[in-house]
């Protein structure tokens, strides 16, 4: 009764069916596969991290995510902020050797050390950076291609990859001041050379960066404990004021201090 119920017409039209979608079912699998394997480059931002100091370079990183089954090289990141109908292009990271996320793997990419960034209201410097995020899109360079980190806004994505195509942006200027290959902060306005003897009784240089007017003008805090000190009170901000105000309250002689004004920005 079995045999005659599979040798009939209407069983091998459902036979027949049910093996025709099998093998669609297959072959989109086996194209999808082929897609996310050969041609899909699709990051994900996982996570952005921000990093400020008071006397060192401020950093920025973004952990992306590879939801493609190959590895993608990174050349350039960078990200277009959308603020009052204009873009404003920040350039976040470039290798000169290009770095690797692994299939589904995790990367973070950061910054340099940076001392500010233009703001794009046309008002000094970005003070939050976590506004940076907010209405942007973040942009990848991978080899020939560009991958775009899709915002939940689609409407704003494509608003930014025609203004990218078009280079209708205004570029945002990162700013780094540096002294000695140390990227510092825009607070930090002198910069403290002291000649120290170790316990052998060798001198050895200390670098030391500080801030003065602090404590409503009574002190010069300092990025490093001198002494034990981790501020020198002076009444003063003239290198010659703030030598003096060592040798008096450290003991160190003025032939073992050099004290050098950088300017704020």
């Amino acid at each position: 009764m079995i045999t005659d119920l599979v040798l009939t017409p209407g069983f091998s039209a459902f036979r027949t069916v049910v093996g025709l979608i099998a093998d669609i079912a297959v072959l989109a699998l086996a194209g999808y596969t082929l897609y996310i394997t050969a041609f899909s480059k699709k990051l994900e931002l996982v996570s952005p991290s921000f990093s400020g100091s008071m006397f060192y370079g401020d950093e920025m990183a973004l952990t992306l995510m590879n939801k493609s089954l190959h590895a993608i090289p990174v050349q350039r990141v960078f990200i277009l902020k959308y603020y009052k109908g204009n873009f404003y292009y920040i350039d976040f990271a470039d290798f000169s050797d290009p770095i690797t996320i692994d299939s589904w793997g995790l990367k973070r990419i950061e910054t340099k050390p940076f001392t500010c960034i233009d703001s794009w209201t046309g008002i000094g410097w970005i003070q939050d950076y976590h506004e940076i995020l907010k209405d942007s899109v973040i942009g990848i360079e991978a080899g020939k291609d560009l991958i775009w980190v899709k915002p939940c806004d689609a409407a704003l994505l494509k608003k930014a990859k025609s203004a990218y195509k078009k280079y209708n942006f205004d570029i945002l200027s990162v700013f780094r001041k540096s002294r000695n290959d140390t990227v510092i902060s825009k607070s930090v306005d002198c910069v403290i050379y002291v000649r120290l003897k170790d316990m052998n009784g060798q001198f050895y240089q200390r670098t030391i960066f500080g801030i003065t007017g602090c404590n409503h003008g009574k002190e010069v805090f300092l990025s490093e404990s001198l002494c034990g000190y981790n501020a020198i009170a002076v009444t003063g901000d003239s290198p010659d004021i703030i030598s003096k105000a060592i040798q008096d309250r450290l003991g160190i002689s003025e032939e073992n201090i050099l004290v050098c004004m950088i300017g704020k920005q």
